[in-house]
């Protein structure tokens, strides 16, 4: 039986200059996490890396032993996994924008912040095997970065960490990326979004952790699918970025072996936030409306097409909170023509998820964004529902 790695977070609150948590009690011993020297040479073993999430691989050169490999990333809820059996374990970054928690063998996690193009030294371990896991926390919207592998010292044994039975991929926006989750206050700088925001305790991946299952998180803020929060960055939209692995660097993306069984989307309060503005390319909301369907369904098709068995449920407003008629009409028509489309195309397998019935969110965290208790209510409820659709249990 594959051993279970999920460990839900055990929260160090952030400042500018913290880097990682207090040292961990593992088995008796204290493991310490510690930025060092480079130690990492050509005689020591690569360690085999489990990839969650979207990134692109390359081979590393130099003073660096066979098989190393950079990990380059920008999307959120990332995380890197390996097994093997030693004392002593390195990680290598070129990242000094992110922040990542590292968790040996299911104990409380430590933190690493913005830990620049250095080394991480873990000392201390217990003789025996280890399970490693790394995630990254942050959302790096501008920036691309890169997580350069694990390395052992020669002695080490290597154990090979298999993908999880359990597929599912986020689509979405600021909803799903954890946006200034850990915050105390809705007021907050951009800086402050960026330090204070947390992928790995918003739904998506609470739901992915309480099913056992591999994810990817798909998410922008402020990204729409044809538009973009306020008619911002029109150039930039979801229906463009999800094609790549890295934006920042024209890089595709290209993983024939992710299919996942379960595909969340939702997307849409981005498109429809403002009124459209001259110089966008939509006359009135009508128009924009009609678009975006249309733009939907052939995303869900693409969808379709690229993983044809999964189970695909789009996240949709609640109407019976909606008060608006228009809003309403609007997005009944939407839902139906949708639909209509997605049985032409033979699609069997879509649902529409109502986000969600008698949910009262705090909206405490930055920008009136979901709390961390709204996420954890969200996760409950979703997972209800790829329970229902699939027949898979939480565990």
């Amino acid at each position: 039986m594959r051993a279970k790695l999920w460990v839900m977070a055990v929260l160090c609150m952030p400042t500018a200059m913290a880097v990682l948590c207090a040292p961990t009690a593992l088995l008796g011993q204290e493991v310490r996490v510690a930025k060092s020297t480079p130690v990492v040479t050509k005689a020591m073993r690569t360690l085999p890396v489990h990839v969650g999430g979207r990134v692109s691989i390359s081979p590393l050169s130099g003073p660096l032993p066979g098989g190393a490999k950079r990990y380059l990333h920008q999307w959120p809820g990332v995380y890197f996994e390996t097994s093997f059996s030693g004392d002593m374990l390195v990680l290598k970054f070129d990242d000094p924008y992110n922040e990542y928690r590292l968790s040996i063998d299911g104990q409380p996690p430590q933190r690493i912040a913005q830990p620049g193009a250095f080394e991480y030294s873990v000392t201390g371990l217990p003789a025996g095997l280890h399970h490693v896991h790394l995630e990254k926390v942050t959302e790096s919207i501008d920036h691309s970065a890169s997580f350069d592998g694990f390395y052992a010292p020669p002695s080490a044994r290597i154990h090979r960490i298999e993908p999880r039975a359990r597929r599912i991929e986020f689509i979405g926006d600021s909803g799903m990326t954890g946006y200034g989750i850990r915050s105390e206050t809705r007021a907050c700088t951009q800086e402050e979004v960026r330090l204070r925001s947390d992928a790995q305790i918003a739904y998506p991946a609470l739901v992915a952790k309480r099913l056992d299952a591999d994810y990817q998180v798909n998410a922008i803020s402020g990204r729409g699918l044809i538009r973009n929060y306020g008619g911002q960055w029109p150039d930039d939209t979801m229906l463009h970025a999800y094609r790549y692995a890295v934006r920042e660097r024209g890089l595709l993306y290209r993983d024939n072996g992710w299919r996942p069984q379960v595909m969340f989307v939702m997307l849409g309060a981005n498109d429809f936030y403002g009124d459209v503005k001259a110089g966008e390319r939509w006359t009135s909301l009508p128009v924009l409306a009609k678009e975006w369907t249309e733009a939907f369904a052939q995303f869900v098709i693409g969808l379709h097409r690229q993983t044809p068995d999964a189970t695909i449920i789009v996240g949709w407003p609640d109407m019976a909170v909606q008060t608006d008629a228009d809003v309403i009409r609007m997005y009944t028509l939407s839902q139906e023509s949708i639909e209509a489309a997605t049985q032409r195309e033979g699609i069997r397998k879509l649902s529409f998820l109502s986000m969600m019935p008698g949910l009262k969110p705090q909206n405490s965290a930055c920008d009136y964004h979901a709390s961390a208790e709204d996420h954890r209510q969200i996760a409950a409820y979703v997972t209800k529902a790829v329970e229902t659709l699939t027949g898979w249990r939480a565990h």
